[in-house]
């Protein structure tokens, strides 16, 4: 019977999970901060670009953050462009997930990726894949400062860990856009 002791098991397995996490720490940090001003079609800027080539070749367990210091008539704005860029979308793209058109929340988005420059290009709007922000394609979208923050992790960080972390990342910013968890 699949539910005898089901509570125990998960139990058990939630305990390991979080033993195994206990300790584990990025190696490191990286920003980049720029302007939604930079993202338009066409070329990606040049300084995103560099940034993410020299990441690459660090490692491939990320948990990333995108988020803004706008204030909220400005997220609200972003909004507003995503919804648009989202409701006459192309075959070619999935939008993430809008999950509050409130704007109150400062964080954009929050994410793990084994390859995090094909990943934010994918935000950027300069590569097509998983659900994504697809930035470049957000007609009318207000010029706001947004970070993007990378925390890399060990290559023997579990992808079960990886997302562990990333979950718990998520349900506690509250990002506007994409999952909230694994949920």
């Amino acid at each position: 019977m699949p539910f005898s002791n089901l509570a125990q098991h998960t139990h058990d397995s939630l305990t390991r999970r979080a033993l195994a996490l206990k300790n584990t720490e990025p190696l490191e940090v990286h920003r980049i901060t720029f302007r939604t001003g930079e993202i338009s079609l066409g070329a990606e800027p040049m300084s995103i670009a560099e940034e993410l080539r020299r990441w690459t070749k660090l490692s491939s367990r990320w948990i990333y953050v995108f988020d803004t210091t706008a204030i909220q008539a400005e997220r609200k704005a972003l909004i507003e462009s995503f919804s648009k860029a989202r409701d006459g979308k192309t075959e070619k793209f999935r939008y993430a997930r809008l999950n509050s058109e409130s704007g109150e929340s400062n964080t954009l988005y929050v994410g793990s990726s084994e390859s995090i420059r094909t990943r934010i290009r994918n935000h950027l709007g300069y590569a097509v894949g998983p659900s994504s922000l697809n930035m470049a394609y957000w007609a009318g979208m207000p010029d706001i400062e947004i970070r993007l923050q990378a925390a890399r992790y060990p290559d023997s960080l579990s992808k079960e860990a990886l997302c562990d972390l990333e979950d718990w990342l998520s349900i506690s910013l509250s990002p506007v856009f994409g999952k909230r968890g694994s949920a």
